[in-house]
């Protein structure tokens, strides 16, 4: 599933917006568009992007969730990024992961369960935001 809205008000969107906002429609692709629309952060910020996802389908339901952020360094150096699950008001952020100077996924184990713990449902996946944020 793909963003499909900004969150609450202003909630977390700290990244800049390529060509322009809103965040998620830069990122909302099934085939992405590397570098027709992105959101960027600078080096050595920390900033943060949670966006709304698309709820299930009535026929789906879940079992297990990986993250996928498909992203590329653009500067000299590390970089890093972890991504972020937003569950009932509590922000979660998974490891960190360096990334490469060319477009790819990053990711890491499934999640079995769901950030606070509980068995993956459509209830908490459709209330479930997801994004990223710029570690280093």
């Amino acid at each position: 599933k793909y963003p499909n809205g900004d969150p609450d008000a202003g909630f977390l969107t700290e990244w800049t917006p390529f060509p322009a906002a809103p965040n998620w429609e830069n990122v909302n692709e099934a085939t992405p568009d590397d570098n027709t629309t992105y959101n960027s952060a600078a080096p050595a910020t920390t900033v943060r992007d949670v966006l709304n996802l698309q709820d299930l389908l009535p026929t789906e339901d879940v079992v297990g969730v990986q993250v996928l952020v498909n992203s590329m360094k653009t500067e000299e150096g590390a970089a890093a990024l972890a991504y972020l699950l937003r569950q009932t008001g509590v922000l979660y952020q998974g490891p960190t992961v360096f990334i490469g100077s060319t477009y790819g996924y990053y990711h890491r184990t499934p999640l079995e369960v769901a950030p606070d713990g509980s068995e993956w449902s459509k209830v908490i996946w459709d209330a479930l935001q997801g994004g990223y944020r710029r570690v280093s």
